[in-house]
């Protein structure tokens, strides 16, 4: 009979195991192997599929999925390098009904240029779409990380509530200023007034001459937002030789608006950088992070 080391049993005892299954041909059963260079140490083998048999909220983090496996931190950091294990952020997606996913097949399908069906479908221009939204922006996170220098003093934040108006000098404004209050809450009388008032004026005065005629407005499908039957709209409907249609994406859709897909959440990380200290300078932030952001696409 032949003898072997402890060492070479446990690795022939690993190596059969791994192989005992001949069904079996995902990487996801090979287990986990650390080796270790220019050393005498023997190398880490982890049974296969330890992770996935745990609960994903008992691997959240480098120290969880070394307890899950009985390692080092230090030996994960290793199978993370060699992509033998890998880092995910799982997003929260919407739960669609089967109404819901109708109603995206039919808003997908109204998108493709009628011409085009028959021989190779192509998707519209889009050029007269405008996505509109709100975005609630924030003076300033709660947590906010940022890297100092060795002998640089830690920073102190601290925030209080606003008042109407300043009682007295200070560094930020002076006595008797009044200060910009933030919307407490978007109701229809306001989400109307920003629409007549700010929205198709900004258009009309931007919009091409030799642009399409016919401007489609798209919005969620919020209560507070106003439909294309909303009367006193209609009275605006038309302006400047241009229409103005409302039109509402799918529900439970919110990837089918580019502002939530990317515009808001670039330009809100851009803002962070100011760190503003009033809604004066939040205002200021927003706006520059916007022409960046602008500039730069």
């Amino acid at each position: 009979m032949a003898s072997g080391s402890e060492d070479e049993i446990e690795g022939a005892w690993y190596f059969g195991s791994s192989q005992y299954d001949p069904q079996s041909s995902s990487e996801s059963e090979e287990p986990y192997i650390v080796e270790y260079k220019n050393c005498g140490r023997m190398r880490v083998v982890v049974p296969p599929n330890v992770l996935e048999s745990r609960p994903m909220g008992e691997h959240t983090c480098i120290r969880d999925v070394a307890s899950c496996l009985d390692l080092a931190p230090s030996t994960v950091w290793r199978l993370i390098k060699k992509s033998e294990i890998k880092a995910h952020s799982n997003p929260l997606h919407p739960a669609l009904t089967d109404a819901n996913k109708l109603r995206r097949v039919k808003w997908i399908l109204s998108l493709i240029q009628e011409d085009s069906i028959q021989r190779h479908p192509i998707y519209k221009g889009m050029l007269d779409f405008i996505h509109i939204d709100e975005k609630w922006f924030y003076l300033t996170k709660k947590t906010k990380r940022v890297y100092l220098a060795h002998k640089e003093k830690i920073p102190y934040r601290a925030a209080k509530s606003s008042k109407v108006a300043a009682v007295r000098d200070s560094k930020n404004r002076l006595r008797g200023s009044i200060e910009i209050k933030p919307t407490e809450s978007v109701t229809q009388e306001v989400y109307r007034s920003m629409l007549i008032q700010n929205l198709i004026p900004t258009i009309l005065r931007k919009w091409p001459k030799e642009g399409p005629s016919i401007i489609f407005i798209q919005q969620d499908n919020v209560k507070v937002h106003i439909t294309n039957e909303d009367p006193i709209r209609q009275q605006h409907n038309k302006q400047g030789g241009l229409t103005f249609i409302l039109t509402q994406q799918p529900p439970n859709s919110p990837d089918c608006n580019i502002l939530d897909l990317k515009f808001f959440r670039s330009i809100q990380s851009l803002m962070h950088k100011k760190m503003p200290k009033s809604m004066t300078e939040l205002i200021n932030a927003v706006e520059d992070a916007m022409l960046n952001f602008i500039q730069r696409h």
